[in-house]
């Protein structure tokens, strides 16, 4: 029996070829995902990804969510920590050799995460972020073991190795000058250039840098209260007060810089990212102020306390009541 060629419908070739379309586009977005946000459970925040290689002027540094650590030359870096040169300049390096430079008035958080680049892979490689908030970064990479995504509040770049610098300006310009790195993706409006400098005027009225002071500051006063409470010379409200400003401080920072990317960025999966770091301040910022107001309800109350002792102690003594609140307050607070 002679047996005949088996046809294919119009109808089924097109069902087939968008089934195709439909699992490639899927396969590409599983290996294209930026900055580890689908990446593996390995947590990088407990284990150094980087270290503070050099430093000269003033850098304030943020590690393990928390102000007030002071810089040091080898100071180990972790997956979300930031770096800010007010005057001066820092050089970051990373285990691999990559390195990135920041120049005075720059601001930068790093991230790290293993990724995998293909959804049947079992290899894993490093999936890197450089985010520069403001300012200007060097970057030289040295490996192709990694992907590193060096972004603005209005751009992306991402690249395996290569060398060049960024810059942010006031204005969330992005500018962007390639000495020898070939991008594999680009998001994002930018210009070719060094960019400019941030003058001191400039740096000193961001908000940004104003949040990222007030963390640095009221961490600093946050430890100052431990060692002072310790010691007995103040109350347990006032430190509850100090460590309330610190959180608050510290949630705000975050919120004012992942508001800046919410506001500007281009890319959805940083957005993404941005949006869920914004979320998650705002609710660290609220329970704060919470914790400071009742803080200083319990100050109120010393004071008040005081007060109606030093009045009764004036009366007694036949002193002046503020001379006798001079003696009190020092050890009621």
């Amino acid at each position: 029996m002679k047996q005949g060629k088996r046809t294919f419908s119009g109808k089924r070739v097109r069902t087939v070829l968008r089934c195709a379309c439909v699992l490639a586009v899927c396969l590409f977005a599983a290996s294209c995902s930026f900055m580890g946000y689908t990446a593996s459970s390995v947590d990088f925040s407990e284990r150094p990804v980087a270290q503070l290689a050099n430093y000269d002027g003033t850098v304030v540094v943020k590690t393990h969510n928390a102000w007030g650590n002071p810089p040091m030359r080898g100071m180990d870096l972790y997956s979300g920590d930031k770096v800010l040169v007010l005057d001066g300049s820092a050089g970051i390096r990373f285990a691999d050799g990559s390195k990135i430079g920041l120049c005075r008035n720059s601001f930068v958080q790093i991230t790290q995460e293993f990724q995998r680049w293909a959804p049947f892979r079992t290899a894993r490689n490093l999936d890197r972020a450089a985010i520069l908030y403001l300012g200007r970064l060097y970057f030289d990479l040295d490996k192709a073991s990694a992907r590193t995504h060096l972004s603005t509040p209005s751009m992306v770049f991402t690249m395996l190795s290569g060398k060049g610098n960024m810059a942010a300006t006031p204005s969330q310009e992005s500018f962007i000058l390639l000495e020898s790195a070939p991008s594999v993706f680009k998001v994002g409006e930018y210009k070719f250039g060094a960019g400019p400098v941030w003058t001191d005027a400039q740096a000193n009225s961001s908000k940004l840098v104003q949040a990222v002071m007030e963390a640095e500051i009221a961490a600093n006063q946050a430890a100052g209260a431990e060692e002072q409470y310790a010691a007995g010379s103040i109350s347990a409200a006032q430190r509850a007060y100090s460590a309330a400003q610190a959180r608050w401080t510290e949630a705000n920072e975050r919120l004012v810089s992942s508001s800046l990317l919410v506001t500007y960025h281009p890319e959805r999966e940083v957005l993404a990212w941005a949006k869920r770091q914004q979320n998650a301040a705002q609710k660290d910022v609220d329970r704060a102020l919470e914790d400071k107001n009742q803080a200083q309800k319990a100050l109120d109350a010393l004071e008040k306390a005081a007060q109606e002792q030093a009045a009764e102690e004036a009366a007694r003594q036949e002193l002046p009541q503020e001379e006798v609140l001079e003696m009190l307050l020092p050890e009621s607070r």
